[in-house]
């Protein structure tokens, strides 16, 4: 294959690539924040994660409750990941998403629950990180927390 054939396949492949790239990195910015360092389950932290848009368009990241659209989860030590979203939801199915610079804000409590294979687990006393996100479209930088048992 001559040279020249070879820099015009890189430059299809490249405009190919190109045109199916995903949204942007930093397109949803998700934080979430908390007053306490220290929690268990009688005394529970109550979380905030916030989703902002920074795009000019509307960014979804599927269909789900209209009530719940984010989500959280917590890192053990050991590396494993389960979801920590403990909470009461609508049961209608809308298109989660942002328009364009919107911001939203849902709250969780989190005492050291987790959900492994569908059943809710109770985590044993240790240092966890939770994350939130928004979809696949953005998620958190870690929280780091410790649970306590008396």
């Amino acid at each position: 294959m001559s040279l020249g054939a070879r820099a015009c396949i890189a430059a299809f492949l490249s405009l190919a690539a190109c045109s199916v790239a995903p949204i942007d990195e930093g397109t949803i910015v998700v934080t979430l924040s908390t007053s306490e360092a220290i929690v268990s389950p009688q005394a529970p932290a109550t979380i905030s994660v916030t989703a902002r848009n920074q795009s000019q368009e509307r960014v979804t990241w599927g269909r789900g409750s209209s009530s719940c659209q984010l989500t959280l989860a917590v890192l053990t030590p050991a590396g494993q990941r389960y979801a920590a979203d403990v909470r009461a939801c609508t049961e209608d199915l809308v298109e989660q998403g942002l328009d364009a610079g919107a911001t939203r804000t849902e709250t969780f409590e989190w005492g050291g629950e987790a959900y492994q294979g569908g059943e809710m687990i109770f985590l044993a006393a240790d240092s966890y990180r939770l994350i939130a996100n928004a979809g696949q479209k953005g998620e958190s930088q870690g929280l780091d927390l410790q649970l306590v048992r008396p």
